[in-house]
């Protein structure tokens, strides 16, 4: 059902250029748990210039990541409803590649936003200008 409301959503969208988005459904249960989202992306154009500056300097330091998630257009955070920073186009979802516990290290003393360690092993981290830094048990 849901993957029939995904590709009816990206037929009707498809013309849009603002909706320059790839339409997946994640099976990581992290990724989508709780929240609203008509679509996914994994792409990194949709992302604004400071977060793919720093994703950019978390590659360049690190090598590069498996990008799960950027931009979710209607996303918001599970259980309170508010605006999530993967709508702006401000967050990244990744399972890093390396030293976890260095890049999360890295992440927390570089990133101008969230740093939240999920579970499943995936790392969040936005530029949304509020620090916390923590970890989702879902």
């Amino acid at each position: 059902m849901l993957r029939s409301l995904l590709i009816a959503c990206a037929l009707a969208c498809a013309g849009t250029p603002a909706m320059a988005f790839s339409w997946s459904v994640y099976s990581d249960p992290d990724v989508n748990a709780g929240v609203e989202i008509s679509s996914a992306s994994s792409s990194r154009s949709c992302l604004t210039g400071e977060t793919r500056a720093l994703l950019s300097r978390l590659e360049a330091r690190f090598g590069t990541q498996k990008v799960i998630s950027t931009c979710r257009p209607g996303a918001v955070i599970a259980g309170s409803g508010r605006p999530s920073q993967h709508r702006y186009g401000k967050a990244v979802d990744f399972h890093p590649r390396g030293n976890r516990s260095v890049i999360l290290a890295w992440l927390r003393a570089n990133a101008n936003g969230a740093v939240i360690t999920y579970a499943s092993g995936h790392i969040h981290f936005d530029t949304g200008g509020y620090r916390w830094s923590g970890r989702k048990r879902r």
